[in-house]
């Protein structure tokens, strides 16, 4: 439980770092409380409504990582979007395989995939990939 409230609050400081580069309200915004939101979901995904927290966490973290796809389009940061967008293909896939118990004996591996392939990107768009204000037009 230690190690999952430590993962689920660094996660959340990296989405409120990822919120503070958006130039626009609605981006700070969405990134800021669907970021944090799905963390707070995931920690509590050790209690006993495992599957219904996943699910709620899941929403949340899709909605976050959607802002922040649009927010490297509106920004033109083509190689961080499309970084995005495989991290947003695996965590569908791996979504496909949980719902709809397709090849789940691949699932764990997707997921670990999924999760640490997200975390990195995340982080580089945090440290690397948006500049608050944006590019000049």
């Amino acid at each position: 439980m230690l190690a999952v409230f430590i993962f689920c609050v660094s996660m959340g400081i990296l989405f409120k770092s990822v919120s503070m580069k958006g130039k626009s309200h609605f981006h700070r915004k969405t990134i800021e409380i669907a970021g944090i939101g799905s963390m707070v979901y995931a920690f509590l995904v050790v209690t006993p409504m495992h599957n219904v927290l996943v699910s709620v966490s899941l929403l949340f973290y899709v909605t976050a990582l959607l802002a922040i796809l649009h927010l490297l389009y509106v920004e033109r940061h083509v190689r961080m979007l499309c970084a995005g967008i495989v991290c947003v293909a695996l965590l569908l896939t791996a979504a496909v395989m949980y719902y709809g118990n397709v090849l789940f004996g691949l699932l764990p591996l997707v997921q670990k995939t999924s999760l640490a392939m997200s975390v990195s990107w995340l982080f580089c768009v945090a440290v690397l990939g948006v500049k608050r204000g944006g590019a000049k037009k």
